[in-house]
């Protein structure tokens, strides 16, 4: 498959413009090393059907820490789709994904539940006895390596 010069001409204006490039669904469908090699994205999206099996296959469980290693060596963001239980993110955070988003952080929400959700009070976790404020964007994608020591909070519906 090749990557067409306007794909390209519009990935890099998107960039100029500030915004950010994730590749979906690496590991399956269209998602391959060639869109890496030839668009500038920021982060790795790990398709949620590996992080699925990775708690009951060995297989599965190479295939995403290859992939996170793959990100780092390329200076992207990694991305956990599909983080349904406590032990994929657990497992996640140990191979060094960087962000997982599912179920267990958060439930999808319409358009119109958006605002409310923005101009809520952020959730906060206790560390070393004091209060630490989540960013709102923790609501949905968890920063999975932040915050070690409230990993038990967010990994319990933030």
């Amino acid at each position: 498959m090749t990557i067409s010069g306007g794909a390209q001409k519009i990935a890099h204006a998107l960039k100029a413009m500030g915004c950010r490039l994730a590749l979906d669904d690496f590991g399956t469908g269209y998602s391959s090393l060639r869109h890496l090699q030839a668009l500038p994205f920021d982060e790795l999206k790990i398709d949620r059907s590996f992080v699925k099996a990775m708690t009951n296959t060995r297989e599965s469980r190479k295939i995403v820490a290859a992939i996170v290693g793959l990100g780092h060596s390329l200076d992207l963001i990694t991305v956990a789709e599909g983080v349904e239980m406590k032990e994929q993110a657990e497992m996640l955070l140990h191979l060094g994904c960087q962000l997982g988003q599912g179920w267990l952080y958060g439930k999808p929400s319409t358009a119109d539940a958006i605002p409310g959700m923005v101009a809520a009070k952020p959730r906060a976790c206790r560390q070393n006895r004091r209060e630490i404020e989540l960013p709102p964007q923790v609501w949905s994608r968890c920063r999975l390596y932040a915050w070690r020591n409230c990993r038990q909070f967010m990994m319990a519906h933030l």
